[in-house]
This record gives C-alpha cells, sequence and structure tokens, in this order.
C-alpha cells in the first residue's frame, strides 16, 4: 500500500548490517512455539540472511517423501500428532542432515563474502552442535566474534503450550517444556556472563537482545478506519516466497550488550528482563532463577 512509502516499520538493526552486508551471525533463541518465526519475519532484517531452521529440514524430507516415495520410514505420519512428531525428530537426526546442510551452506565461502546466518534454535544445549559449527566458522572461515549476535524470543509458556496445539507440527509436551526450561536456564546464565568461549574468546561478543513476543506486546501500524495496514510484496519479494505482512509500529525488547561491549549493569534494564523471565518461564522453573546481585 501507499501507506509502506512513510511508515517506518521497528526492527532490530544489528551495528554493521548495513555497511557490511558479510559475515554476520544470529544466534535466534527461544522454546519451541515460542514465536520465533514470527519474530525473525518482523523483527529483523531476514532478507539478508540465511536461515539455518532444522523444522524447515524436516519438512523438506516429507515433500521429498510425497514426490519421490524415498523414505516410507515417516511416509504418512501425521504431525499434529506428538508421538509422530518425535518419530520424524529422530529420522532426521539419524540422517546426520544437520552437518550436511552447514556444509552446503558454508560451500564456496570466501572470508570477505562469508555468508550471514540465522541460527534458529532452542538454546536448550549450550554445548550443543550449532555451537561447535559457530566455532569453527570463527576458527576456520574467518567469522568474528564481534559479529556473532544472540536474540532471545521470550513468549509467555502457557500461551506457548496452547500455540503448539494448533501448528501444524505439534511437539511433544515433554519437548515444548525441556526446551523453554533450557532456553530460560541458559539465558539467565548469559545474564551472568557465562557465555562459550573459543581461543579464550567470548563465542558471540556481538549484540545480545531480548524480545518479549507476545501478542499484546506487538503493536502494528493501522489507517484512519483503523485497520491494520499491510505491505505488498514486490515481484521479487514474491518470487522468493515472501507474502503480504503487517506493518510493525512498535515491539518490546531489551538490550543486554552492544557489539563488542561488556553485558549491561544498568539495574533497571536488568529488572526488567528479571520481571518478563519470571512472567514468562514455566512455573516448575522459578525457584531455580537466581539472578545477579
Amino acid at each position: 500500500m501507499r501507506f509502506a512509502n512513510f511508515l517506518n516499520e521497528k526492527l532490530i538493526v544489528l551495528k554493521g548490517t548495513k555497511s557490511k552486508s558479510y559475515g554476520n551471525v544470529i544466534i535466534l533463541a527461544g522454546g519451541a512455539a515460542s514465536g520465533k518465526g514470527f519474530a525473525t519475519k518482523n523483527f529483523l532484517e531476514a532478507n539478508l540472511y540465511k536461515i539455518r531452521d532444522i523444522d524447515e529440514i524436516k519438512r523438506m524430507f516429507l515433500k521429498i517423501d510425497k514426490l519421490k516415495k524415498k523414505y516410507p520410514e515417516i511416509r504418512g505420519l501425521d504431525l499434529k500428532n506428538p508421538k509422530h512428531v518425535g518419530r520424524l525428530h529422530q529420522f532426521v537426526a539419524s540422517k546426520n542432515i544437520k552437518d550436511k546442510t552447514f556444509d552446503l551452506m558454508m560451500k564456496g565461502a570466501q572470508e570477505s563474502r562469508l555468508p550471514n546466518i540465522i541460527f534458529d534454535i532452542t538454546f536448550k544445549d549450550i554445548k550443543g552442535a550449532n555451537f561447535h559449527w559457530i566455532k569453527l566458522m570463527i576458527d576456520d572461515l574467518g567469522y568474528n566474534p564481534k559479529d556473532v549476535n544472540l536474540i532471545w524470543v521470550l513468549a509467555d509458556y502457557t500461551v506457548a503450550m496452547a500455540a503448539n496445539k494448533d501448528r501444524k507440527r505439534v511437539v511433544p509436551a515433554d519437548m515444548l517444556l525441556q526446551t523453554h526450561v533450557g532456553a530460560a536456564l541458559n539465558m539467565v546464565d548469559v545474564v551472568k556472563g557465562k557465555v562459550p568461549e573459543v581461543k579464550d574468546k567470548s563465542l558471540f561478543d556481538g549484540a545480545i537482545h531480548v524480545i518479549l513476543n507476545n501478542r499484546e506486546n506487538t503493536i502494528f501500524w493501522k489507517d484512519k478506519a483503523g485497520k491494520t495496514i499491510i505491505t505488498k510484496p514486490g515481484p521479487e519479494q514474491l518470487a522468493k516466497g515472501m507474502k503480504p505482512t503487517p506493518i510493525i509500529k512498535d515491539f518490546k525488547y531489551l538490550t543486554l550488550k552492544e557489539k563488542g561491549m561488556p553485558l549491561t549493569t544498568n539495574k533497571e534494564v536488568l529488572k526488567q528482563l528479571y520481571d518478563w523471565v519470571i512472567d514468562n518461564i514455566p512455573p516448575t522453573i522459578k525457584t531455580q532463577i537466581i539472578w545477579p546481585d
């Protein structure tokens, strides 16, 4: 629409991405059904990045079997059935596809043209495979820890449970809980300064942000009639599969760290984050949250 010509869409713009359109990494963390896909499309400059999302890989396998009848082990799975989702997860894990897709993304990478990548992960395992790859990217490919950023998409766990039931792929309840618990506990460790290291340097020394991704915290631009203003993708965007989207006027997020700078010690910011965490994490782990002084 013509409104989009003068309305400013609020985004998290990471320092350096405008002038340095390569070699940037975002670790996008958050429990299952926390809305990381929505956050990527609406709060970040996703068009600048390749997105590494294991859910896309799972969908790819299902499509291949549907077209070529290649994988009878996963044929006929109902992704509304949590047990079937668990079977699909195990199948993909057995294929070691994560390593293969990472190799493809990095194929032909040169130090001056390293691809921008978003790692869409739950963050339940801070020593998991994704961090192993990021270490390789720094050690062997020339990525700079100052260009590796962490963004936690924090959403109300009870809302995520309800949203999970309406998804095309329903995550088993125990797995959903594990991802939210793991993300929360690991992010609290990050706030305390406990970050994985590579060659005696922080694994990520870029920015650290926390997005509060609850529906009531996202405000859209509206026209005079009170209707949400929708952008229409151009021909190139349509070719990439982009769809009409509402324009974000405002959303809530905190900055815990700027690129290359130490973690914030601002008591107001840390108190706000603590309140967000306690209000949104699974009730069973609230007593486990030991906040830094």
